[in-house]
């Protein structure tokens, strides 16, 4: 699963000189900060809005959007498997209709001993999430795609977040055939380091 991931400076100044930004409120977006106002790393949590790439009128933009669907028994759905994606009632019209990605420096993980580990791309300052929105209660929502754990990533967790090439993202966007194809992909390897500390995800 994917149920935290950060982003930093270096990350954002790329994407800003890269994609156009559609909604500037995410700048002033207090949600988007940390309780470490200042720091160059910012862990992003379910429930915060945080930056997108996504389709604006043909052209891939950034937006900010809340993350996490909610459910009718309360809880809050922040993942979707990719391989029943297209099969899920909650799922469907996002996985047709609203497809987006998520970029992030890198994310966490815990495994079963609650062990917290870090994973990266070394060399890359962005590491680009598949996702899928849609709308509850008049806002936007996403939620990150989910697939089997590669070789780098398995002896913490048999799931992993679905990773994006760079190439991929207008097809994964605005093709939904390329999409059905980019599901059933193997992600890249990843960098991985422990920090064995006694955390819970939320």
């Amino acid at each position: 699963m994917c149920g935290r991931y950060w982003i930093d400076d270096e990350m954002e100044r790329e994407l800003r000189a890269e994609f156009p930004f559609a909604d500037d409120s995410l700048k002033s977006d207090p949600e988007s900060e940390n309780s470490s106002a200042g720091t160059s790393i910012r862990d992003i949590c379910p429930s915060q809005k945080t930056l997108t790439i996504e389709n604006r009128k043909g052209q891939l933009a950034l937006s900010p959007v809340r993350w996490g669907f909610p459910s009718h028994d309360g809880r809050m759905i922040i993942n979707a498997r990719s391989e029943s994606v297209f099969e899920k009632k909650m799922f469907r019209n996002g996985i047709r209709r609203d497809r987006i990605v998520i970029p992030a420096a890198g994310f966490y993980e815990w495994n079963r001993r609650k062990e917290k580990y870090r994973f990266w791309r070394a060399g890359q300052p962005i590491m680009y999430l598949a996702a899928i929105a849609d709308r509850f209660e008049s806002e936007r929502r996403f939620v990150i795609l989910t697939t089997a754990a590669n070789e780098s990533m398995r002896c913490v967790h048999d799931r992993m977040p679905l990773i994006l090439k760079r190439k991929e993202l207008r097809d994964w966007v605005m093709d939904e055939q390329a999409a059905r194809q980019i599901l059933s992909e193997i992600p890249p390897e990843l960098d991985c380091r422990g920090e064995y500390e006694q955390l819970t995800i939320f």
